[in-house]
């Protein structure tokens, strides 16, 4: 009988370390934790600590984690997909039911990793947007509390389990760019990754100038998505907002605001306002209102597209939008009574105007934070008297 090697242990104790992971990555993002220990989980993920640190020019204290894991891949070969992916263990499992792993593949994650980290110099963080990191922690919130504005989320995730199905230990070796960057930073690792196992080695002279095409490729799409998103569309936005182009380039599409909504009006874009804002959150009145006492989703954002408001006073100083009425449509106008958006309005933006024949709505736009309050009340139908506006500066 053929001995037993001596790596085989090792292998198993690994897998059960990596389930363990995934189990307490669950429930650190199902339970509710301080803002400031949710976005260090966040930016647990190097790749994603990479990335949001050069768009925001800025390191962050909650980088700590990523900073540490980042000393290890410089030393062990691939040592988060070795001990602590959280998706790991599932898609290990999928790659050994399904048949051995074939030859050698295109390097996907190499080109994704360059070319976002491309779109990052210009303050673009879309890559952050499949990091296995970030998509187990929107799963685990969707598990925590399912809403059908975020089940795009399950496409993601179930990603690198299809491929996974399709073509076994194929996601790890060629499509993972997190996977990429341990083998790119892997500089005092001198052993090279067997041909059957995950990953590829080092990079070579022809992954480095692949990737230098990339970024170049990521930077020019970056900038032109900055400029695009300059000259389109405003949308409304949760409270403390970067300006929209900027916005629309930090955003993770987490959907980490969007769960942590009290009254539900923060909603993915659905892309009808352009490809660059797809998945992006915005702000709709037709299930509530924005309370004026809450600042959760500033709280919660990782990326830093949304400023962190801490006080109410604060989030008055970042309104949203503004109420604009149409006066034809108002039944002040045609002589009924109502006043249910001047009593509506947390405040005191918006009054009535009476003079000897008519009475009609104003809005008194240094004092509107554009929380919809009046819009929610507005008893007008199909179309409602007053409405919140995106702010145009």
């Amino acid at each position: 009988m053929e001995p037993r090697r001596s790596s085989e242990p090792r292998r198993a104790y690994r897998l059960d370390w990596r389930w363990l992971v995934l189990v307490l990555w669950v429930v650190l993002h199902w339970i509710q934790l301080p803002a400031s220990w949710q976005r260090a989980l966040d930016h647990a993920s190097p790749l994603v600590a990479l990335v949001s640190t050069l768009a925001r020019r800025t390191i962050s204290v909650t980088v700590g984690v990523a900073f540490f894991l980042g000393v290890l891949m410089m030393i062990h070969a691939r040592p988060i997909c070795r001990w602590c992916c959280p998706l790991g263990p599932m898609v290990d499992f999928l790659s050994r039911v399904c048949g051995r792993p074939g030859g050698p593949k295109w390097p996907v994650g190499s080109w994704l990793l360059a070319f976002g980290l491309g779109l990052s110099i210009v303050g673009v963080t879309w890559v952050a947007a499949v990091d296995l990191f970030v998509l187990t922690g929107c799963a685990a919130r969707l598990i925590r509390q399912p809403t059908w504005d975020t089940a795009w989320v399950w496409h993601l995730v179930a990603l690198p389990l299809v491929v996974s199905l399709l073509w076994p230990r194929d996601w790890c070796r060629s499509w993972c760019p997190l996977g990429a960057l341990q083998d790119a930073l892997k500089v005092l690792h001198r052993e090279t990754t067997p041909s059957g196992s995950v990953g590829h080695g080092r990079w070579s002279r022809r992954h480095w100038m692949q990737g230098l095409v990339a970024a170049i490729l990521g930077v020019g799409t970056g900038g032109h998505q900055v400029r695009s998103a300059r000259a389109g569309v405003r949308l409304i936005r949760p409270p403390g907002a970067l300006p929209e182009e900027w916005f629309r380039a930090m955003c993770w599409r987490c959907g980490a605001c969007v769960h942590a909504c009290p009254t539900r009006i923060i909603v993915p874009d659905t892309g009808r306002h352009g490809p660059s804002s797809w998945l992006t959150p915005r702000v709709v009145f037709d299930r509530g209102y924005c309370l004026p006492q809450c600042v959760r989703c500033t709280q919660v954002c990782p990326s830093g597209a949304l400023q962190s408001i801490t006080t109410t006073e604060a989030k008055r100083m970042h309104p949203i939008g503004v109420a604009e009425v149409a006066v034809a449509a108002c039944w002040l106008t045609e002589g009924r009574e109502c006043g249910r958006c001047v009593s509506a309005c947390p405040y005191d933006a918006i009054r009535v105007q009476t003079d000897v024949f008519d009475s009609r709505v104003v809005v008194h736009r240094e004092q509107c934070t554009g929380c919809g309050a009046c819009e929610q009340e507005c008893p007008t139908r199909p179309a409602r008297a007053i409405m919140v506006r995106p702010l145009t500066s």
